[in-house]
């Protein structure tokens, strides 16, 4: 799995992510009663939709205090039109997990990559003490813990100031245990969040999308449904 990375080329600063968020960011559990009687459970966006808009079968007024109106849609027909709405991109039932799920593993502020230790390089350009390392960028700080975070609000659908704004913060508090660097960290803190501000509005978009995914495939496997 991807998630997001600080990266700064040729004197620039850039962020390459793709985050995942789901199972404690979703939006709340909807359930309605469909035709027949049976329960359609919904959690992402596509699947409350189709509820939204689907007719209604309501109870005879002599009945009205019994139950609610009903979802006017067989299995077959809200299966259907679950498939119909699976969200763009290379979403599937096979997606891959998120924040929440036992086997989602953040890989902190860099993958590893080629461009990745190049930015590390320039991250810290003319800074003391620097050790190249966009996690634990000095002896004492390790920005990893803040990084994830960051990784999990964009997935979460806060607005992306806000993340930006928590993430600096958090790096901020990282910056504590600098000793004789403390300047140098806090003009790297600096770094870090003009390229979340500038460059991260792609990683923010790939997030909700993927927060879409998740959920969808969620509520194809919860209402019996197949892809």
């Amino acid at each position: 799995m991807k998630h997001a990375f600080i990266l700064l080329v040729l004197g620039s600063l850039a962020l390459s992510a793709t985050l995942d968020v789901f199972a404690q960011t979703t939006t709340p559990i909807v359930t309605v009663t469909a035709r027949g009687g049976w329960q359609i459970v919904c959690r992402g966006p596509a699947c409350i939709g189709i509820i939204d808009y689907a007719p209604r079968i309501e109870p005879p007024p002599n009945e009205a205090s019994i139950g609610e109106s009903q979802v006017d849609l067989s299995q077959e027909q809200f299966c259907a039109e679950l498939r119909q709405a699976k969200p763009p991109g290379q979403c599937g039932m096979s997606n891959p997990p998120v924040p929440g799920d036992p086997n989602w593993v953040s890989n902190g502020c860099g993958d590893g990559s080629l461009l990745a230790r190049a930015g590390a390089v320039v991250a810290g350009a003319g800074l003391s003490g620097y050790s190249g390392d966009l996690n634990s960028p000095f002896v004492g700080v390790s920005f990893f813990g803040a990084c994830r975070s960051h990784d999990a609000c964009y997935g979460s659908r806060s607005t992306q100031g806000f993340c930006d704004q928590t993430f600096e913060t958090a790096l901020q508090g990282s910056c504590a245990g600098a000793g004789d660097n403390f300047a140098s960290c806090g003009t790297l803190t600096t770094r870090y969040r003009t390229a979340v501000s500038e460059f991260g509005g792609d990683a923010y978009q790939n997030a909700g999308m993927e927060l879409d995914c998740a959920a969808w495939a969620e509520d194809m496997r919860e209402n019996g449904c197949e892809e």
